[in-house]
């Protein structure tokens, strides 16, 4: 009757938070989980048949949960290690214990022993979860390093940065497509890493161009020399990154500069395909030679006898020669010298797609024109973000704080626990309050203040609604998976 005595103990003790006390406790009662009635009664049936180790094995677990609630991770570490030492190679909760002292062992910041631990768990899917949960929580601590050397979690770790990283947001610092980048460079495949910057590049439009440029210039030798093995007026993902990389470092000649190349490279080659081409890279040189600096607004162009420096005008010029009719209104707009005539643009405006909202967005920006409201809110209705990003970026803050509370309150309404939610620019708020917060300490009574607490109360109400639809759909799902 000793062993009873010891587990209960061992309860004793737990309450009295003696965690190692209590640690001695439960193993010495352990000796008896196969011959004292009480305690086999705890793990199974008295009439269930099990090996001593495999009472043993569903002892520890229960006695894992007990200090799971006491919050005890050393000795929970130390159970789990214990019962994966005596159990069976295919016993089926193998997997939960691995996942155990993963879990400890990360939460209290030792890494490599966490990711022992994931990689030496049998099951597939807790492998996963595992990676997953790695991902997050070292891309917080700055510590991916530790699990791109991990090779025996590669595979996972590779599909779920690959999904993580299109889910996160473009714009902003995306960890994952760094670490997709480093575990396929650390494992010498050269084509994957560069394929991973191609793929970040991508995963914002051109006219959305990332700005992280030190990583994207990584990927950008050579790519002036691919670019010219390829025809100008195909498919030339070299050129397309070569733009945007430019334009995300805000080198507008260097931009128009690469456009006009391939715009001459169109002409060169004079395919059929290249017709309507040639006026789309003049297009795009002139609006980025506009965007460049005076002193820096000139490209230098090919002549007989020697390169001539040509301007703005000259561009324009040559831009009416290829294609004078072919430009629909909103393009003819933007490559003019006059403000946005939103009035005459609505029939083209309010059903056009989110890049050319953004190119119009920023050309009224730049010239400091009203933006009407019916053209914010066809923008948001397009892409809700890239709307709160462009007005911030314009020095609009309240304007952006309106849009970003119209889309916070579309996505506030969109939450249900019976259809998928719709994004929220999270990562757009964070950097409309870190532009507001100055203004709303400065004057407490301001509209910048009055924006900044508006912000804050929704992103909280959104935060909750999403936390509490989060548990309705897992509440659904097992009601669900009982009845079925």
């Amino acid at each position: 009757m000793n062993n009873p005595r010891q587990f209960i103990l061992g309860l004793s003790l737990l309450d009295l938070s003696d965690a190692e006390g209590a640690y001695t406790a439960f193993c010495k009662a352990a000796k008896g989980v196969s011959t004292e009635p009480f305690l086999r009664q705890l793990v199974a049936a008295p009439d269930a048949r099990l090996t001593q180790h495999q009472a043993l094995v569903l002892y520890y677990m229960k006695v894992i949960k007990l200090f799971e609630i006491h919050d005890a991770g050393a000795c929970v570490v130390r159970l789990a290690e214990t019962a994966i030492s005596i159990a069976d190679k295919n016993d089926p909760n193998l997997p939960m214990f691995q996942w155990v002292v993963f879990k400890w062992h990360l939460a209290g910041g030792r890494v490599e022993r966490a990711l022992s631990a994931a990689a030496a768990n049998p099951a597939p899917h807790a492998r996963a979860a595992a990676a997953a949960t790695l991902l997050t929580t070292l891309a917080s601590r700055k510590q991916l390093s530790a699990l791109v050397s991990c090779g025996a979690l590669a595979a996972e770790a590779e599909r779920a940065a690959a999904a993580r990283a299109k889910l996160h947001d473009a714009h902003g610092d995306n960890p994952y497509y760094d670490f997709l980048y480093a575990l396929h460079i650390s494992r010498h495949h050269y084509r994957k890493g560069q394929l991973s910057l191609w793929c970040m590049f991508s995963s914002a439009s051109i006219s959305k161009a990332t700005k992280r440029a030190s990583i994207l210039r990584r990927a950008s030798g050579g790519s002036g020399a691919r670019a010219k093995l390829h025809d100008a007026h195909g498919d030339n993902p070299y050129y397309d990154f070569l733009y945007a990389l430019h334009i995300s470092r805000h080198h507008y000649r260097k931009a128009a500069s690469i456009m006009y190349e391939r715009a001459a490279r169109c002409a060169a080659e004079r395919a059929e395909a290249a017709d309507g081409q040639r006026a789309r890279w003049l297009a795009a040189a002139l609006t980025c030679l506009r965007l460049a600096k005076p002193e820096h607004a000139f490209l230098a162009r090919p002549a007989p006898r020697a390169l001539q420096v040509i301007g703005p005008d000259e561009l324009a010029a040559e831009l009416r020669e290829e294609v004078p009719d072919s430009l629909d209104p909103v393009q003819q707009a933007l490559l003019g010298g006059e403000n946005i005539d939103f009035d005459g643009l609505y029939p083209h405006l309010k059903d056009a797609n989110a890049e050319t909202l953004l190119s119009v967005t920023k050309r009224a920006l730049s010239t400091d024109q009203f933006l009407p409201r019916w053209f914010l809110q066809a923008y948001m209705d397009r892409d809700g973000a890239g709307c709160v990003r462009a007005l911030l970026g314009g020095g609009r803050a309240l304007e952006a704080a309106r849009a970003c509370l119209g889309v916070l309150r579309a996505a506030l309404l969109g939450l249900d626990a019976h259809a998928p939610p719709r994004a929220a620019p999270l990562a757009a708020v964070d950097a409309l309050r870190a532009e507001l917060q100055p203004h709303a300490r400065q004057n407490p009574h301001s509209e910048y203040a009055e924006m900044y607490d508006e912000l804050n109360d929704l992103v909280k109400e959104y935060t909750d609604t999403l936390v509490r639809t989060s548990e309705d759909m897992k509440l659904a799902h097992l009601n669900y998976s009982t009845v079925n």
